[in-house]
């Protein structure tokens, strides 16, 4: 894995991935569920892999053509190269069918098929209507994101930078583009989440795999989709994402958000998803990126100038951590979006530890 991840993930962040991993991996092996939320967590992190493993004879052969150099490829040669693509984009739909037809009937204590189970009750079982709104909004949310982005970012797209105060201009324009993801969070997921929660776990774990998928596409080039990928996230890619192949960013924003809904949910039995109640702290990375991150990222870049010792962080942009995730604290529990007693005091000093 550290040859993989690294340098995209520092060493501690890949022992602590793959700590979860086993540990995710040793309970799914040694104990049946029948909980489908709990068999789409462990597609999310270990489908990508299974689906991608028999790929992979395709994939090396795609590549080695690919890094020949385009004008030493003859006709045949770039011929061969969309043939290994178009192979491995089989392979890859023929394993998800074969997983989620087969392979998961193995651990499931029910042998029950996800593909269907999953259509059914995103279509005919109780709240369906529910789901469908829900699932409805959040595409709504993602086409007028990226009308935005087209109209609005593209056309922006202008001269080079040649001197250090563009450079900071283009930095700072650079921190708002990223921080339209933050703002989307809040948009698609607060007014959501508490409407059907266990919905909203499950489409975080598809979420989480179609962006790995997505993740591999791009740093292949695979065609047609890969060329596209990379232009349109690398608009959004700091110092950190350029560190190596991959593309931390947007993968770290699902996972900052989805972990405290899916750890809150481990070990829930099917009796206790129906009364399930959204709590405080399961969307407390929502609130975190959503208001938090945005909000003290925009603010310690404009007004920071106290610097917290041996840290880029501000003090200013810390304040602002706080107050925002306290404002969107004080909202969710006034639209009724959570339904726990919020003892305050730890609240905010959970937020101000959190900030700092």
């Amino acid at each position: 894995m550290n040859s993989i991840a690294f340098p995209s993930l520092t060493e501690e962040e890949i022992s602590l991935v793959s700590h979860a991993l086993s540990g995710l991996l040793q309970n799914f092996i040694y104990f049946q569920t029948d909980l489908s939320h709990e068999l789409f967590m462990v597609l999310a992190f270990f489908g990508p892999i299974l689906i991608i493993w028999p790929a992979i004879p395709f994939l090396k052969e795609y590549i080695r053509i690919t890094q020949i150099s385009y004008c030493r490829r003859t006709h045949a040669m770039e011929a061969r190269r969309i043939r290994y693509a178009i192979f491995s984009y089989f392979t890859i739909g023929i394993s998800i069918f074969i997983m989620l037809q087969f392979g998961i009937k193995l651990y499931s204590t029910e042998h029950k098929n996800l593909i269907f189970w999953f259509i059914n009750y995103l279509i005919y079982e109780k709240g369906s209507e529910i789901r469908q709104k829900i699932l409805l909004w959040w595409m709504n949310c993602l086409i007028f994101t990226m009308l935005f982005i087209r109209i609005f970012f593209y056309a922006q797209k202008s001269k080079k930078q040649i001197n250090h105060k563009n450079e900071r201009i283009s930095g700072s324009k650079l921190n708002k583009r990223r921080k339209l993801f933050h703002g989307l969070v809040i948009i698609m997921f607060l007014p959501t989440l508490y409407l059907d929660p266990l919905f909203s776990n499950i489409s975080f774990s598809i979420a989480f795999s179609l962006f790995c998928i997505c993740e591999v596409i791009r740093i292949l080039a695979l065609p047609p989709l890969g060329t596209f990928l990379h232009s349109f996230l690398s608009q959004f890619t700091d110092e950190r994402d350029n560190k190596g192949n991959i593309i931390v960013s947007y993968l770290y924003l699902l996972i900052g958000c989805a972990s405290p809904l899916w750890l809150d949910f481990v070990g829930i039995t099917l009796d206790e998803q129906n009364q399930y109640q959204l709590k405080l702290k399961t969307i407390s990375g929502i609130l975190c990126l959503g208001f938090g991150d945005s909000v003290a990222s925009i603010i310690g870049k404009k007004f920071g100038r106290l610097h917290w010792p041996n840290s880029k962080k501000t003090v200013e942009g810390t304040i602002a951590f706080v107050l925002a995730v306290l404002f969107g604290g004080v909202l969710v529990k006034y639209m009724g979006w959570v339904n726990d007693v919020i003892i305050w005091i730890d609240f905010f000093l959970a937020t101000i530890m959190t900030g700092k």
